[in-house]
């Protein structure tokens, strides 16, 4: 293709101009990957068409998400006795309770504790307790684990009521952390209680 240009007045001189033509009207391509994306002639600046990453980010992002808030396993009274008993030095781990040997018989029941364990504390002498192979709790207390904080809390205020209707069966502090609740010994002193419930909390 020719054209003709004035490049001084009266004169006009011919240049080729075939392939700057050209570069102004062919099409231009970009490669992108393996495709090849092509913009049409006289429509401005070239439009790049990017394969988005985000919805393979936006899925990782969830599936760490749903691992993240996922509920741990509920933790089991002895798990918590053993935890007691790593934090006061004077606790040690006593009986693990099944169904069959709970003596309250209530393990597993409907609104009850679904695990119980005991432990002793050695401030507490076998002198201090008249039957020290039945009565687990003044030797030192128990934890009992409920299905929900609702029932830990229903079973805590039954046991302050039972402490005052006749005949006492002994005093024993009582403390509650969610769906866990500790029996303390009342033999013990309300300080060296406050022990237990520290290390129930912590």
């Amino acid at each position: 293709m020719r054209v003709s240009t004035l490049d001084a007045p009266g004169r006009v001189n011919s240049r080729d101009v075939t392939q700057l033509a050209g570069r102004e009207i062919a099409p231009r391509q970009h490669s992108l990957g393996h495709r090849r994306e092509t913009c049409p002639p006289h429509q401005g600046e070239p439009v790049y068409l990017h394969r988005s990453r985000w919805p393979l980010a936006l899925a990782v992002a969830l599936a760490l998400t749903a691992c993240s808030t996922e509920a741990p396993p509920p933790r089991t009274a002895d798990a918590i006795v053993k935890g007691i008993a790593a934090k006061v030095p004077t606790a040690r781990p006593g009986l693990i309770y099944t169904a069959g040997t709970d003596p309250n018989h209530l393990l597993g029941t409907p609104n009850s504790y679904t695990s119980k364990a005991t432990f002793t504390d050695s401030r507490i002498t076998t002198a201090d307790i008249p039957d020290p192979q039945s009565d687990n709790l003044q030797a030192g207390g128990s934890v009992e684990v409920f299905a929900d904080a609702s029932d830990a809390t229903i079973r805590q205020q039954q046991l302050r009521q039972l402490e005052k209707s006749p005949p006492l069966l002994g005093t024993e502090y009582t403390f509650t952390d969610g769906a866990t609740l500790l029996r303390v010994s009342g033999k013990l002193t309300p300080t060296q209680a406050a022990e237990y419930q520290a290390a129930l909390n912590s």
